[in-house]
């Protein structure tokens, strides 16, 4: 299935609360991503909350970032920041042939873009392309000594 025939994208963003198990959801219920995606007409699917590092990202088997006819992009917590290693992660799928450009270095701050919690693609639709920010926003913390971090992050990322 390709894009609208009026040229529309259909986005889906899902907080998935770890990929893996998601992942395995679907293709018990649906038999693969491709067939899920499929069966309701997603174009570009946004999650947040993966819970992947890098590393088990290319374990395409694990997490399903090969899937036939998708082109998918992720931002993953190896160990940056206040968060903990595994944490936090953003990936953004799109149908192959959909996507301009993607990036996890969105702020262009090591601080700000280690934690994995931003994906920013291009894709192409009409009558314009359309620019994606796939965001998994920090937390304030229960004591709220994160708020200098979240305050800048939020500020980083109005002005991109």
């Amino acid at each position: 299935m390709a894009e609208a025939s009026d040229g529309r994208v259909v986005l889906l963003s899902w907080n998935v609360a770890s990929w893996p198990t998601t992942l395995a959801l679907i293709q018990q219920h649906y038999g693969s991503l491709a067939a899920y995606l499929d069966r309701h007409a997603v174009d570009v699917l946004c999650l947040q909350e993966t819970k992947l590092e890098t590393s088990r990202v290319a374990n395409a088997r694990e997490s399903g970032a090969l899937e036939p006819g998708w082109s998918s992009f992720w931002a993953c917590n190896d160990g940056g920041g206040s968060s903990k290693r595994g944490f936090n992660g953003c990936a953004t799928f799109a149908r192959s042939g959909l996507v301009i450009s993607a990036s996890a270095d969105v702020f262009e701050d090591e601080e700000l873009d280690k934690e994995g919690r931003c994906v920013v693609t291009e894709v192409a639709a009409m009558p314009r392309n359309v620019v994606i920010f796939n965001v998994y926003a920090p937390l304030s913390s229960w004591q709220y000594t994160r708020i200098p971090y979240k305050m800048r992050f939020l500020r980083r990322l109005q002005e991109k």
